[in-house]
């Protein structure tokens, strides 16, 4: 009877922070994904390079 319902908080601490990492992981990918997506373009231009020398920049790790 003097039995409780509560949760032990600091069981949880490492199970909420993978599940915050696999939940976070996507969401930054998706974001960076969409931001580099949009802002290319400027920084091609930016960099005074065309569509055929600023191939590179996606072949470097920026692309979307």
């Amino acid at each position: 009877m003097g039995r409780s319902n509560s949760v032990d908080v600091e069981a949880l601490g490492p199970v909420t922070g993978a599940v915050g990492a696999v939940i976070l992981g996507p969401f930054i990918a998706s974001f960076q994904s969409r931001l580099l997506g949009i802002g290319l373009p400027d920084i091609k231009g930016a960099m005074g390079l065309g569509f055929d020398e600023g191939a590179w920049l996606s072949a470097a790790g920026l692309n979307r």
